[in-house]
């Protein structure tokens, strides 16, 4: 069984399986999809899986079960982490093979204790030690996140592009869909001030040769990019449209791919060069005089480390070397170059927002009072003897002062389960035997 965050991640873990293994692998993304028998290898979200050992499922579940597979352990969040303490508490008596696969972390000792692996088997790289030469580089802005800001980094973006060998390409990641279009529109000025009037087009192609190629995208409003060598991929668009853009891509026709921020997850391209053009998007705001949403408060938010080492990964290619530019706001750049240096950190989620009268996520407490209802957890002791299996109790030895821990790490777990327990309570006439 591989695990991993993200059910567009699984479909993608699954296929690439399928290619290699030769064999049949399915999908769960919850508990009903796990019906075909004479599937070996099951690919299942973090989702899945806590349904699958909370709701009492682990007797069809584990037997004959001998490896599982942890991907993506640096996106670790509330569910992830629930659902494996689970499994590790389910199994404690026949342990099962863990694997356990992650971006580069600041310190894996923690999590390879929390899965048990043994210190021979524990592999922890650097970000900076790689087979493949990968060069970081920053470019930075005063300017707030604006049309203003996205026309000042169109100039440099065009001249990184320009001074690439012509048998590389790049890939420019955006804020979102929206911005696609405007970005590449923008460059292609850029091409015509700079009397660049074939673009990015490969060597030897030219727009007559590429016209009837082009002719087939479903979308005209891609046809002015794509006739100067831009393209653009992400989830939504026509199938045929996605196919049609990464062969032109991959053959070189079109040099200079657009992803925006939230396909980085899956977006199925190298390249030498790869651009980030811009670490904040915009959140909330009017949606639109005929639109049905309501209206929320704009906010800007920053990029996830997690979602710039996932774009930064789109620069590296076996034997070959890669370059990652950051274009973002000058107040961050000292702290991305040292994550993506040093490695990222993980903490436990399980406890959610910093609030000393609301301890808890949401999902821990979700999953807490579903077992005092069903009568599995029957007191605080049997509360405190599951978070020995969960990643938070590691990480609060480790690092007491990101969870407000207190000097004795007893008295301060004590305080947790007893507000997990106080928050948890049934209501009246509730019990175990009245479900």
């Amino acid at each position: 069984m591989l695990v991993v965050p993200r059910l567009d991640n699984a479909r993608t873990v699954s296929s690439q399986l399928r290619d290699v293994l030769k064999m049949k692998t399915g999908v769960a993304h919850q508990p009903q999809d796990i019906r075909t028998q004479d599937i070996r290898v099951w690919v299942v979200t973090s989702r899945c899986l806590l349904q699958l050992v909370s709701q009492g499922q682990s007797k069809r579940l584990l037997p004959g079960l001998e490896l599982i597979v942890c991907e993506d352990l640096e996106l670790l969040d509330e569910t992830y982490e629930l659902g494996l303490s689970l499994l590790l508490h389910a199994t404690q008596a026949n342990p099962i093979r863990i694997i356990g696969l992650a971006a580069a972390l600041r310190d894996a000792e923690s999590l390879s204790d929390w899965l048990a692996v043994p210190p021979e088997g524990v592999y922890c790289f650097p970000p900076t030690e790689r087979d493949q030469a990968l060069s970081l580089t920053f470019q930075t802005f005063t300017i707030p996140y604006s049309a203003a800001l996205t026309k000042a980094m169109a100039k440099p973006v065009y001249d990184s592009i320009r001074a690439l060998p012509v048998s590389e390409n790049a890939i420019i990641f955006v804020p979102s869909v929206p911005q696609c279009n405007g970005v590449i529109a923008e460059l292609v000025t850029q091409c015509a001030l700079g009397m660049n009037l074939r673009g990015f087009l490969g060597e030897g192609v030219s727009q007559d040769m590429l016209e009837g190629q082009a002719s087939h995208f479903r979308n005209q409003g891609l046809l002015d990019g794509v006739m100067r060598g831009f393209g653009v991929w992400y989830d939504r668009m026509y199938q045929a449209d996605k196919i049609l853009m990464l062969q032109l891509f991959v053959e070189g026709i079109l040099r200079v791919m657009v992803i925006p921020r939230e396909s980085c997850w899956n977006a199925p391209v190298r390249a030498g060069l790869v651009i980030v053009m811009g670490t904040q998007y915009a959140v909330g705001g009017y949606p639109g005089p005929d639109s049905p949403v309501a209206h929320s408060e704009r906010r800007v938010v920053e990029y996830s480390l997690h979602e710039l080492v996932r774009m930064q990964g789109r620069a590296i290619r076996h034997g070959k070397t890669g370059r990652f530019h950051i274009l973002c706001q000058a107040e961050h750049e000292e702290t991305y170059m040292r994550f993506l240096t040093d490695g990222l950190p993980l903490e436990s989620q399980l406890l959610g927002q910093d609030d000393a009268e609301d301890v808890g996520s949401d999902v821990l407490k979700d999953w807490l009072k579903d077992q005092r209802l069903a009568g599995t957890i029957k007191s605080r002791q049997d509360v405190m003897d599951f978070l020995s299996f969960t990643l938070l109790t590691r990480r609060m030895e480790k690092n007491p002062s990101y969870y407000d821990a207190t000097d004795d790490r007893d008295v301060f777990l004590s305080q947790i389960v007893d507000s997990l327990w106080e928050q948890t309570t049934p209501g009246p006439g509730i019990s175990p035997q009245t479900l």
